[in-house]
């Protein structure tokens, strides 16, 4: 997150409202010039959790190498869910991921839908049941699953290698056609992750 302190204090009002609970929460502020880490270290201290919450500060390096520092601080946890600040989960998200994870052991990743709001054309509902099974093919047809929208297994996101901090944009593109050679995708229906275009 950069420069959203209100935006990012909705999104992680989604993230304590998941039926499920995260194992733990780590934020990475990329470099804000105002108040965003002063606005999630007070709400951190106002929610006061269940379970571990991180505030990282680092300079600006962009979305992929803020994902990474999130990933590489997650510790033991075997599951990685990235949202970004203009990103909202529906509260039953993690509890979705986590169950079809475990129905099927060879899954490295699993994609939920999402709904576009807030741009200049109507809202639009980007669905991710296509992403099922081995889908490198899949992803040279159009746009990947959003990554919000996405959880992977921590031992896969590191045998992908992460995401590339030298790539300027379609960063969670690269990272996913890595990830999808390493093995077969998951689709969770359901309530989309809601994405706040202009946020």
């Amino acid at each position: 997150m950069c420069n959203r302190p209100h935006a990012v204090q909705a999104a992680l009002d989604s993230v304590a409202a998941q039926t499920r609970p995260a194992a733990q929460v780590v934020v990475v502020d990329d470099g804000s010039a105002d108040d965003t880490a002063v606005a999630v270290a007070s709400w951190f201290r106002e929610q006061q959790l269940p379970y571990p919450t991180h505030l990282i500060r680092q300079p600006n390096a962009g979305p992929s190498a803020a994902r990474n520092r999130g990933a590489d601080s997650a510790g033991r946890c075997s599951l990685l869910a990235f949202l970004d600040s203009d990103d909202l989960w529906p509260p039953d998200f993690l509890a979705r991921m986590v169950r079809l994870f475990a129905t099927d052991r060879s899954l490295v990743a699993c994609s939920a839908d999402a709904l576009n709001t807030g741009g200049a054309q109507p809202d639009k509902l980007g669905s991710a049941r296509a992403f099922t099974g081995l889908i490198t093919a899949r992803l040279f047809c159009g746009e990947p699953p959003l990554p919000s929208a996405t959880v992977v297994r921590a031992a896969a996101y590191r045998q992908a290698g992460g995401f590339d901090p030298e790539l300027l944009f379609a960063e969670d593109y690269d990272f996913m056609l890595r990830l999808s050679l390493l093995g077969p995708w998951g689709y969770a229906p359901g309530a989309p992750v809601t994405r706040r275009l202009n946020c």
